[in-house]
């Protein structure tokens, strides 16, 4: 995305005409309609601002309703210094709202920003009554009048003119309580809108509610279910201890967050006996995170506790991340809806994978649902000959990728399993990384109606295509998929890159 001169595109009044001028100055990949609303607010912005005589050159530079893709978080009006030293940030109001918001998402967007500079200027612009508030470093909101604003807009004589998106990579802002466990700790992030609802309905029956109540938090990868659960152990641990399940095996970040969190203690589902849950009795809040994966008498066990105990618990789970036939066949989220009713509550919208990096994924998995909106630049489809040129391409990505084979049998070998590697699909559950390399063979293979699908597993109660997509939805930035052997599937996922379709 390119940078623009705000008073150039101020001239088209036209919705219509100015969304398209809009997106041929900014040069965006992806068409945009601008709301009349901030057309509106930028017309009204530059008509207060012209009779400062303020040199054209000073409107150069801006970047118009730039989203960061991974949170879907708009800037209305940035402005990047050439050598990163200073921001500008306008946002645009066509309403007067309550100042409390004002100085809330100016903060927010602060936080969003620091990364690149510690030097933020933060305006709100109110069109309907020209009204500009400031966020001074003490972060408190101050009126001040167009005059201030202008002088502001003099101090910016260089900026950054176009690749903004490069700014903002994933590992930059976004925090996992697990792979980023002492930022959460500082509480160096921020809940969408959607989660902050959730969270405030969820804490006023966890904390005023009487007797047994159960609770649902679902949604698909990379939603924010986890941060959101986590963030409501730390708010409720006020009130008494928490004790955390994960249904799977322990990273160092649960560890760690177990040693720090005085009152919230976390532990394997492996080490809950469902003959005696006497463990529990010292905590006041039961939640379970990934219990998708919990075995039927573990999770009767558990319902039945919290019920005796009078306590309070919430479920977490995503149902598309079921590792095996079991776990399937199971069906625990069928259990979890007849137990919480209407207490539960889904997430919506990826907010650790860009909408690119998703799309892919969802045309890798069906070919059906090819989109030849996006070039898939943070995609990349590689062949291997042999085993040993897929070694080759492995140490090659090593550095900057994270490899993640799939999970083996105990018992029987199978073509993928000469990869080895430090991790396995069921080593991340709940795991994010920036960076994720996978390899295919021909166990996997497009069906008649495009489908993706796998031999079975030598542990049949694996599921190949299950365990594929827990590794290649734990990617934050970029995938990379390495098919060894097979030309025929490599040719198919490859075609998804280069819009060839069917």
């Amino acid at each position: 995305m390119n940078s623009l001169n705000i008073r150039f595109l101020a001239e088209v009044e036209d919705p219509q005409v100015f969304s398209e001028y809009e997106n041929a100055l900014s040069g965006r990949k992806i068409k945009e309609n601008i709301s009349q609303h901030e057309q509106e607010s930028l017309v009204s912005l530059i008509k207060d601002l012209i009779p400062l005589d303020i040199p054209l050159n000073f409107y150069d530079g801006f970047f118009f309703s730039f989203t960061i893709a991974h949170i879907s978080k708009e800037f209305d009006l940035i402005k990047i210094a050439k050598d990163k030293s200073k921001i500008l940030n306008i946002e645009l109001k066509s309403q007067p709202i309550d100042l409390k918001r004002i100085q809330k998402q100016l903060i927010q967007n602060q936080s969003h920003l620091r990364h690149i500079s510690e030097q933020i200027e933060s305006f709100t612009y109110i069109s309907s009554s020209s009204e500009v508030y400031y966020l001074d470093d003490s972060q408190t909101l101050q009126k001040k009048d167009i005059y201030f604003l202008g002088a502001v807009l003099q101090k910016f004589d260089d900026y950054m003119s176009k690749d903004i998106e490069s700014l903002f990579r994933a590992r930059d802002f976004l925090v996992s309580p697990m792979n980023t466990p002492d930022k959460f700790l500082k509480k160096q992030y921020f809940l969408t809108d959607q989660q902050e609802k959730y969270e405030k309905e969820l804490l006023t029956e966890l904390i005023r509610g009487t007797g047994a109540q159960y609770f649902g938090i679902t949604g698909g990868p990379g939603t924010g279910k986890t941060l959101l659960l986590y963030d409501i152990a730390c708010e409720i641990s006020r009130n008494g201890k928490v004790c955390i399940i994960h249904c799977g095996i322990l990273s160092p970040g649960h560890r760690y967050l177990d040693k720090q969190l005085t009152e919230v203690s976390i532990k394997p589902i492996r080490d809950i006996s469902p003959d005696d849950l006497s463990v529990f009795d010292s905590f006041s809040f039961i939640l379970v995170d990934e219990v998708q994966r919990i075995y039927k008498n573990q999770f009767d066990s558990i319902a039945d506790y919290v019920k005796k105990k009078n306590i309070k618990c919430i479920f977490s789970y995503d149902s598309q991340q079921t590792l095996s036939a079991n776990e399937r066949d199971r069906d625990i989220p069928t259990e979890i809806g007849k137990l919480c009713g209407k207490k539960l509550y889904k997430l919506s919208g990826k907010i650790r994978t860009n909408k690119e990096l998703s799309t892919f994924i969802k045309a890798f998995l069906d070919l059906k649902k090819r989109d030849k909106t996006y070039e898939y630049a943070s995609v990349d489809i590689l062949f291997a000959k042999d085993h040993m040129e897929a070694f080759n391409i492995l140490k090659y990505y090593e550095e900057d990728y994270t490899f993640i084979n799939y999970t083996p049998s105990k018992f029987v070998s199978s073509t993928l399993d000469v990869y080895g590697g430090n991790l396995n699909t069921h080593q991340v559950i709940g795991q994010e990384y920036d960076n994720v390399v996978m390899i295919l063979d021909n166990t996997f293979f497009y069906d008649a109606n495009g489908i993706l699908c796998a031999k079975t597993h030598p542990n049949p109660d694996y599921l190949y295509r299950k365990l594929l997509f827990q590794g290649i939805s734990r990617t934050r930035e970029c995938l990379c998929l390495i098919v060894v052997g097979d030309i025929d599937l490599f040719r198919k996922i490859n075609e998804i890159k280069i819009h060839r379709l069917p």
